[in-house]
């Protein structure tokens, strides 16, 4: 979430970034983003919903199945949370 009344395009490059960081990540299976309002302008992306405003974004992560990786969802999840801080 960025601040309220942030542009659409600045949360966008925002999200951007992010998207770059999780197509790095080889234990992600694909991921969704939706940027903005729900009734307005909206951007999805997906590799392999929202709602509120210009100033939010939702990612939704799905993983490899666990037998095809080292870590539990909850240790990744904490490691991804460290590297988007």
């Amino acid at each position: 979430e960025a601040q309220t009344g942030t542009k659409l395009e600045k949360t966008n490059e925002i999200v951007k970034k992010v998207e770059d960081i999780l197509y790095s990540k080889s234990y992600i299976e694909n991921f969704v983003v939706s940027v903005g309002n729900s009734s307005g302008r909206q951007v999805t992306v997906t590799k392999g919903g929202g709602a509120g405003g210009s100033h939010l974004a939702n990612i939704s992560v799905n993983l490899l199945k666990k037998e095809n990786r080292d870590k539990k969802s909850y240790e990744l999840a904490n490691e991804l949370r460290k590297e988007l801080v």
